[in-house]
C-alpha cells in the first residue's frame, strides 16, 4: 500500500484561444512566465512536479500544502503579463511513486493494492 499523498492537477482555461489571440512569440514568453511562476511556488509548499502540459501534475506530501499551492498558483496567474485562469483538482489517497531514469521522470500509481 502506498503512502497517502495529495495530487494536484491544474488546467489553464482557454489556453489554445489565448495562444491564438496573442501569437507565437508572446505565447512562448507567457508559457515561460507561467512555468517559472508555477515552479517557483513548489519549494514553499513542498511540492514536486510530475508532469506538465498546459497545466501541471504535482505531488504533495500533505493536502494542506496542495491547497495552499493552488491558492498561490491562482494568484500568480492573475499577475502574469497576460492574466490566466486555471482549474485545479486535488486527489488525496494512497500513491506509490516509482522513479524512472531520465527523461521519463517519475510515475505515479494511484490507489495501489
Amino acid at each position: 500500500m502506498g503512502d497517502t499523498r495529495a495530487l494536484l492537477l491544474t488546467d489553464v482555461v482557454d489556453s489554445t484561444r489565448v495562444a491564438q489571440q496573442i501569437g507565437d512569440a508572446a505565447s512562448a514568453a507567457l508559457w515561460a512566465a507561467h512555468d517559472r511562476a508555477a515552479r517557483d511556488l513548489l519549494p514553499r509548499w513542498h511540492g514536486r512536479e510530475i508532469d506538465r502540459t498546459d497545466g501541471l501534475l504535482l505531488l504533495f506530501e500533505r493536502a494542506d500544502d496542495a491547497l495552499g499551492y493552488a491558492l498561490d498558483y491562482h494568484a500568480a496567474l492573475a499577475r502574469l503579463p497576460v492574466p490566466l485562469k486555471a482549474r485545479a483538482g486535488v486527489h488525496i489517497g494512497p500513491v506509490l511513486l516509482r522513479e524512472n531514469s531520465a527523461p521519463r521522470g517519475s510515475v505515479l500509481v494511484m490507489n495501489p493494492r
